[in-house]
């Protein structure tokens, strides 16, 4: 779930959950 975080961070609009996702599967 840190992944997820640090995704929403990068990127505070949220627009692609998909992106965030990938982002927490890799972190």
């Amino acid at each position: 779930t840190a992944g997820r975080r640090i995704a929403a961070q990068l990127r505070p609009g949220g627009s692609s959950p998909i992106q965030i996702e990938s982002d927490g599967t890799v972190f």
